[in-house]
């Protein structure tokens, strides 16, 4: 199973960072997808 991350552009906004994460959160779940995500939308 592959992953899969969309990202949706906005007009009139300005550039900001986002996080996905709970803080304190351990699980290798969440990790697993910061380190897609960041792959992913840095190329």
């Amino acid at each position: 199973m592959g992953a899969v991350l969309t990202t949706v552009p906005l007009e009139d906004v300005e550039p900001s960072h986002v996080v996905a994460t709970r803080a304190g959160d351990r699980s290798r779940l969440v990790a697993a997808f910061r380190r897609i995500a960041e792959a992913l939308l840095t190329g």
